[in-house]
């Protein structure tokens, strides 16, 4: 069975104009609306894709750099809970319309991602594990409430091994014995 995640549709609705005053001219001097998708694109200063902007006063000594897209949200939509992260529903890193934007926890984010796809489909695609046993029916271990699973030969053999602490104890009282 393959596990297909739903994303939210568009939120904010009211947040459509493209020259909000809210936001300065530099921010929207630095955005170009796209027509086919919705997105607001950001033109300027970006890293790892994400839109950079510097924001404050050098006077002040309050200036910072700050992501594009969070600032948006912050100020035509919400502020950010401090342990959210922002998804981009359209799945666009340089967009910064607040109506793709979504706060989730940074798992529901990263399995929402890319990298999340890309690992849920590389292990879906395993069909043998590492020692070439079969994911199949009974020989299939799933622990309680999903995660990972696991072949069930390879974990009864490891849960049989006595672990290292265990070890370490044996050993420690093979030399005390010797001592006697």
């Amino acid at each position: 069975m393959t596990a297909v995640l739903q994303l939210r549709p568009y939120q904010h609705d009211a947040v459509t104009a493209v020259d909000d005053p809210r936001l300065p001219d530099r921010f929207w001097s630095k955005v170009t609306p796209c027509p086919m998708s919705g997105c607001w694109l950001w033109t300027g200063s970006v890293t790892g894709g994400y839109g950079r902007i510097r924001v404050g006063s050098r006077t002040d000594n309050t200036m910072r750099g700050a992501y594009a897209h969070r600032l948006a949200f912050e100020v035509l939509v919400e502020p950010v809970a401090v342990d959210l992260d922002l998804d981009h529903l359209c799945r666009v890193r340089c967009c910064v319309n607040p109506a793709h934007l979504e706060q989730v926890t940074r798992k529901v984010n990263t399995q929402r991602g890319v990298a999340g796809a890309t690992t849920r489909a590389r292990m879906l695609g395993k069909t043998h594990c590492p020692a070439g046993h079969e994911y199949s029916g009974e020989n299939m271990y799933v622990p309680p409430g999903g995660g990972k699973r696991d072949c069930k030969i390879c974990r009864r053999a490891r849960l049989k091994k006595p672990s290292t602490i265990e070890r370490a104890k044996v050993r420690r009282l093979e030399r005390e014995r010797g001592r006697e």
